[in-house]
């Protein structure tokens, strides 16, 4: 493509270098569901108010971001995408996953996510 002049026709099979707007909305959505879970829960809690700041200070890193919603197929598409399978981000997107199902820290409706207190006798 390059001899004949079709530098648009160049076949890439690198994801864009620069931010992926729709996966930091989504991100930004999920920071604000964990932050406003941790300052509810946490509040009486030395570790649960640490936790809370180090949600806000994410939250400040994606100030010019509004948070949305993941659907669940936009999920799944993240998930099966093999171009973006690092161990953190699969990670992450477990996590996220867990938020928008509303278990352990999402919201708790399913207890089956991560306990939030477990205090040690019963460790």
């Amino acid at each position: 493509m390059l001899a004949r002049g079709r530098w648009h026709r160049l076949p890439c099979r690198y994801a864009e270098l620069d931010a992926d707007p729709k996966l930091r909305r989504f991100i930004r959505w999920t920071l604000e569901r964990v932050h406003r879970s941790l300052l509810a829960a946490g509040y009486d809690d030395p570790m649960g108010r640490f936790l809370a700041t180090e949600a806000a200070s994410l939250l400040d890193r994606l100030s010019g971001v509004t948070g949305q919603a993941p659907s669940r197929p936009q999920l799944d598409e993240l998930t099966r995408n093999r171009r973006l399978s690092g161990a953190v981000f699969r990670q992450g997107l477990e996590a996220m996953a867990w938020i928008f199902d509303e278990r352990g820290l999402g919201g708790g409706r399913i207890l089956d996510g991560l306990a939030w207190h477990l205090p040690p006798a019963e460790a």
